[in-house]
């Protein structure tokens, strides 16, 4: 994850040009104006692309002007992956466990996210951004934006969810036994499905075939199985069995 003295500093720069754009007409400190604001700048920068040129992330360095604005560009055709339910009137419930009312933080959080779809723009294409679309079937995911809940999901390893998200959205990667909704099922909850947290505090992933095989022997008590074919719920149990067994340290003893 980024540092926050870069968050920081992408908000205020972004909120500078509004002001001198907009001169009297735009408030960040007013209490009454403050949130029509904030939510005005949110909009100019991932709805519109007003503010392109001057976007501090560092996903885009080293690209030529024409290869920023392709990224860019894709980004925000899947911008609604930042928003709870979709939908940036919802902005302010947004960001993961924020005060409601601090919208300076929650707009630097959102605009972080925002980067964070950038980076996956940039490192997997629209591929990447397609699959992330289809986590709004999720109920879970659709109550909150997809951003958000997949980096809290994964502890804010960032590096290890884009890794993963990656090669779940290739048609011929590792994940290809699976149906997409048994990945975002394992997505919501990957503790012992797709890494591990080891004492250390260190993240380890967890091979596809070995929870595969896992997977086959909580269903059907053998190595290999069809793993599309097991249904929704039978899945949902056996993954959270899983889940409870690598908390406990019992499953995947090497």
């Amino acid at each position: 994850m980024e540092s926050k003295d870069v968050s920081t500093k992408r908000l205020e720069t972004i909120k500078n040009a509004m002001i001198l754009e907009h001169l009297t007409d735009i408030d960040f400190n007013s209490k009454e104006e403050r949130s029509l604001a904030y939510e005005t700048l949110l909009s100019k920068t991932v709805i519109e692309g007003a503010f392109d040129d001057i976007f501090i992330s560092d996903e885009l360095e080293g690209l030529d002007k024409s290869e920023r604005q392709k990224v860019l560009d894709l980004s925000r055709k899947y911008n609604s992956l930042c928003f709870y339910h979709g939908d940036i009137d919802y902005w302010l419930d947004s960001a993961e466990g924020i005060t409601l009312g601090d919208e300076d933080t929650t707009a630097e959080i959102l605009l972080r996210n925002y980067n964070y779809l950038i980076r996956l723009a940039k490192n997997g294409g629209e591929d990447v951004l397609r699959f992330l679309n289809k986590f709004r079937s999720n109920d879970d995911f659709n109550k909150g934006s997809v951003i958000a809940l997949l980096i809290n999901s994964f502890w804010g390893d960032v590096d290890s969810l884009e890794t993963i998200l990656i090669e779940m959205s290739k048609e011929d990667g590792k994940y290809k036994d699976f149906t997409d909704t048994q990945k975002i099922m394992m997505c919501e909850s990957p503790d012992g499905l797709l890494i591990r947290k080891n004492e250390d505090g260190s993240i380890e992933f967890i091979s596809s075939s070995e929870l595969k095989k896992t997977i086959c022997n909580e269903y059907s008590g053998e190595d290999d199985c069809l793993v599309k074919d097991i249904d929704s719920k039978n899945f949902g149990e056996i993954i959270c069995k899983i889940n409870s067994e690598c908390l406990k340290g019992t499953v995947y003893k090497k």
